[in-house]
């Protein structure tokens, strides 16, 4: 598995297997359709919100893909920073793994990693999910 930061320049794919991932967490058809709305500010925030979102390649093909959204919350005298992200939306296609898609979600401390965060570490927690 190969691990590839995403951009504008494929704005289509991420649009495309973030929809197929709603579907299958939702239990919908695959050719379920959705509220114009949703689309609208699904591609706005993957185009401009503040976020990461990395897919996970087999070869040419998608096999997976994760995003990182960057919160701040009250600052604390252990978390100073109040920095914190929230590793989201990680999924892999049932045609990859050989089983069921699969989808989670959960927090992660970002710390200094605000703003860009390490590829790294997604491709980590990426790596985690496909391997166990």
């Amino acid at each position: 598995m190969q691990i590839k930061k995403t951009s504008a320049e494929n704005i289509e794919e991420l649009m495309e297997i973030r929809l197929e991932m709603l579907r299958e967490v939702n239990g919908l058809a695959p050719d379920a359709a959705f509220d114009s709305d949703l689309v609208a500010h699904s591609r706005e925030y993957f185009l401009h919100g503040e976020q990461t979102t990395v897919f996970a390649m087999d070869g040419e093909k998608i096999a997976g893909c994760a995003s990182i959204s960057y919160i701040t919350v009250m600052q604390t005298f252990d978390h100073p920073t109040g920095r914190r992200a929230h590793l989201m939306n990680i999924y892999t296609r049932a045609s990859t793994c050989g089983r069921k898609s699969r989808s989670t979600a959960w927090f992660l401390n970002a710390g200094s990693l605000w703003g860009e965060v390490a590829v790294s570490t997604v491709a980590a927690a990426i790596n985690h999910f496909f391997v166990g």
